[in-house]
């Protein structure tokens, strides 16, 4: 197994010779969404609230993703469903070989049936369990199987989005 790395290693220095430009990996926005796709339907439940966030729908813009949830459950004896908007910058973990989403804000929570001061102790409540979720799943995982992929797993320089698409760039 060490054998493939170091000779991987010697292709990519190899390849980084013959070439100046560097190695660029583009993950689509709907590769993106099929990955998250699989991190749904979330389940959470606490002593007076349970949630289960379903739908996701991820857009990329001005350097930041974007993806709209829909949501049910019940909170304080009382029915609750909805759609809310999250946003934050990508970040790539070494340990986990993954994409995340770092400083990520609620931007907009649409509750369908509560109004007043119940409502802002439901979009706490949602605020710390999506919080949770999305600082523990990755929007996107390098394979080992895919050759640039494994390249990216041990050589990444940058990662940005660019139009619809996460840009990852690869280098010494």
């Amino acid at each position: 197994m060490k054998k493939q790395y170091v000779l991987l290693l010697l292709v990519a220095i190899f390849l980084q010779a013959c070439n100046k430009s560097p190695l660029v990996i583009k993950l689509s926005e709907e590769k993106l969404q099929k990955a998250v796709d699989k991190k749904f339907p979330y389940k959470k439940s606490a002593l007076v609230a349970k949630i289960e966030l379903t739908d996701p729908k991820l857009t990329i813009k001005e350097d930041q993703l974007f993806i709209d949830v829909s949501f049910n459950g019940n909170a304080l004896t009382k029915s609750i469903q909805g759609k809310l908007n999250v946003s934050g910058k990508v970040a790539y973990k070494q340990e986990k070989k993954a994409f995340y989403m770092k400083d990520f804000h609620i931007n907009k929570v649409n509750l369908d049936n509560i109004e007043g001061s119940q409502k802002d102790r439901v979009v706490k409540m949602l605020e710390k369990a999506v919080a949770v979720y999305l600082a523990s799943f990755p929007i996107y995982e390098l394979k080992k199987s895919k050759y640039k992929q494994n390249l990216a797993r041990m050589l990444l320089q940058d990662v940005k989005t660019e139009g619809n698409q996460l840009v990852v760039t690869l280098g010494f």
